[in-house]
């Protein structure tokens, strides 16, 4: 069992101590780094993630008593240091899965006071990961990546979307999507559905999977506009929480989990991808992957990880200071699984994002890491954890090479949006004089359309298509 402290700072009267410590076998192996009332110090305490083997495993805190002698420089600035120290308690904590930042962190030492009086006056014990994650609860008792974290915050048993008066799309929820604008926007994929019915032979039976799916709006628009392959369409609404899934149209297949055979048919996923967790990378002397731990008020806070050895292909090779980045795996590996269901179709994404990782990386993170609740933009991502939806732009390199990728007004034009406003237009002006519910839909198309197609908002989201045919 091996010792080491992520970063952690320690204050106590006057006394800042940063860095971290690395045990192994009982023998200290250091670097040091501290900002500190000056040469001598008290080494106060300082937070240690628990590995085993090459896994991080748990997180405590440990309170020394001694002095130290101040290294000087940066943190992260070399000072070797040797002697004995007290050993983590074993745990049956959860690793985290990211191999670079084990390894390296392995390789990384910090900060003792002198051999003599480097000692424990206080070790807390490691709580189990399963007794901590398992339910949201405001506490992490170890270090996690932020995509773990995220994901508790909005999937967890208390999380803003699936507790029960948990995050839904809608004009009095807590963001508004296409779908809600109106029900031109699903006309629109209803004759895209069309099109790709006609192109894999009308099958008999075609499946239709709209994950995400919030209180159902885009199933209702697309049945509402009657597409031809109306008889043969399977629809499928996957949709996490029980409370959306409860207004559901009766006539779907309502469900909170994936199909798991192939089929021949389309996958939409709308503003799904920038909900699903992401990591976060940070750029402080080289990247670096952010984690979360709490502080000793149970706040959550952020610390780094040493530098990714190598950085992800799509970082840009330097940035500013405290440039950031997401990394979607989880959409990837979505995208990967999603592609294996369709033997013939198309899986289609709708999200706001970028094409290359490094334009995010040239904005303030502030523009593209958001958080939303009651159709506002909410706090801080780290923040009130299950009260927020979490978002981010995605980038689109990070995602398996689409077949086609345009933005969303190109692709509403490209599927008919201009021909169904000039419809809507002209039964408005035949029932105008005595308009009914249909003359006032038809109307509506007008400023449905110029909200779909806005440059500076949805118009400006991408759609990416993956294309699947396979052979018979």
């Amino acid at each position: 069992m091996s010792s080491v402290v992520v970063g952690a700072d320690s204050v106590e009267g006057g006394t800042v101590v940063t860095g971290a410590v690395v045990v192994v076998a009982g023998t200290v192996e250091s670097t040091a780094s501290a900002v500190a009332a000056g040469a001598g110090a008290s080494v106060v305490s300082v937070a240690i993630a628990a590995v085993e083997g090459a896994d991080v495993v748990g997180l405590t805190t440990v309170k020394l008593g001694g002095r130290l002698s101040s290294p000087g420089g940066a943190p992260g600035t070399a000072a070797p240091l040797a002697g004995s120290t007290p050993q983590a308690p074993s745990s049956t904590m959860t690793a985290l899965h990211n191999p670079t930042f084990r390894r390296q962190l392995t390789q990384t030492a910090c900060l003792t006071a002198a051999p003599r009086d480097r000692r424990a006056t206080e070790f807390e014990q490691i709580r189990p990961a399963a007794n901590d994650l398992d339910k949201f609860s405001g506490r992490l008792g170890r270090v996690v990546p932020f995509d773990e974290f995220m994901r508790e915050a909005l999937y967890g048993e208390a999380g803003f979307y699936t507790k029960p008066d948990g995050g839904h799309a809608g004009r009095r929820g807590d963001f508004l999507t296409s779908p809600e604008v109106g029900p031109l926007f699903g006309a629109v994929v209803a004759n895209y559905l069309d099109a790709v019915w006609k192109r894999i032979g009308e099958p008999d039976e075609f499946t239709v999977v709209d994950v995400g799916a919030g209180p159902g709006t885009l199933a209702r628009s697309i049945a509402s506009a009657r597409p031809r392959c109306s008889h043969a369409m399977r629809f499928i609404a996957v949709e996490l929480s029980a409370g959306q899934r409860d207004r559901h149209p009766a006539d779907i297949e309502s469900t909170a989990t994936m199909p798991t055979e192939p089929f021949d048919g389309v996958i939409i996923a709308n503003e799904l991808l920038d909900n699903l967790p992401f990591r976060l990378a940070v750029f402080d002397n080289g990247w670096r992957e952010a984690y979360i731990v709490r502080d000793s008020e149970g706040r959550p806070t952020e610390t780094l990880s040493a530098p990714f050895d190598p950085p992800p292909a799509q970082l840009l090779q330097t940035a500013t200071l405290g440039a950031r980045v997401p990394l979607v795996d989880q959409a990837r590996e979505w995208v990967e699984a999603a592609r294996q269901l369709v033997r013939n179709g198309t899986v289609l994404a709708i999200d706001y994002g970028v094409p290359l990782t490094g334009e995010l990386a040239q904005r303030p993170w502030r523009d593209w890491l958001r958080t939303y609740r009651g159709n506002e933009r909410g706090g801080h991502y780290l923040s009130a954890p299950g009260s927020q939806d979490i978002t981010t732009d995605i980038p689109f390199d990070q995602l398996p090479e689409p077949d086609a990728l345009r933005s969303q007004a190109q692709f509403l034009q490209l599927w008919g949006i201009t021909d169904l406003v000039d419809e809507g237009k002209r039964i408005w002006e035949e029932q105008a004089a005595r308009p009914g519910l249909e003359a006032m839909k038809m109307r509506s198309r007008v400023s449905e359309s110029e909200a779909l197609l806005d440059p500076l908002g949805l118009g400006s989201f991408l759609v990416a298509e993956w294309v699947a045919e396979w052979a018979a």
